[in-house]
């Protein structure tokens, strides 16, 4: 008996912005890999996917608590800078939470300019999670994310 061949997953970009923070702006394209379909508590077709360079993200504590989350919710492993005195950190994000803004829409191959909303994930414990959890990761804003077909070779056990 053989094992089963790797699953595939494709390659996209995250082109450009409509809204969101300027520093990401100045990080576009970034490019990222699907992981899996990741059921969310108001729709079941949210994306986790891994980006090919980490993004940096510069936020405070007063962000992250307009979020609902405070700096001692983020995996340890994702801070470049602990929050200094005035409660300003630094972190490095592997891996995102994207759905299309449009309901029925998916990211999938051949898309082009396709409108998502995408969240930062900053716990590195939802790649294991079954289901979404919005705790786990910042809302950063909307963006048009294209499929480039460039390493749809690649199985999973390459990505990680």
């Amino acid at each position: 008996m053989t094992d089963a061949p790797a699953p595939f997953f494709p390659y996209f970009t995250l082109d450009a912005l409509t809204l969101g923070p300027g520093d990401l702006s100045a990080q576009l394209p970034a490019h990222f890999r699907l992981l899996r379909i990741l059921p969310g508590p108001d729709r079941p077709d949210y994306v986790l996917a891994r980006l090919t360079r980490p993004l940096a993200f510069q936020t405070n504590r007063a962000e992250l608590a307009c979020s609902n989350l405070s700096p001692e919710r983020v995996d340890p492993r994702f801070v470049v800078r602990p929050p200094d005195a005035a409660g300003r950190l630094a972190l490095s994000i592997a891996l995102v939470v994207m759905a299309a803004r449009l309901v029925g829409t998916q990211i999938v191959h051949g898309v082009q300019g396709l409108g998502v909303n995408f969240a930062y994930v900053i716990d590195g414990s939802l790649y294991d999670d079954q289901q979404l959890d919005f705790s786990k990761c910042v809302y950063v804003g909307v963006g048009f994310v294209s499929h480039h077909g460039q390493g749809d070779h690649l199985p999973l056990t390459a990505l990680l």
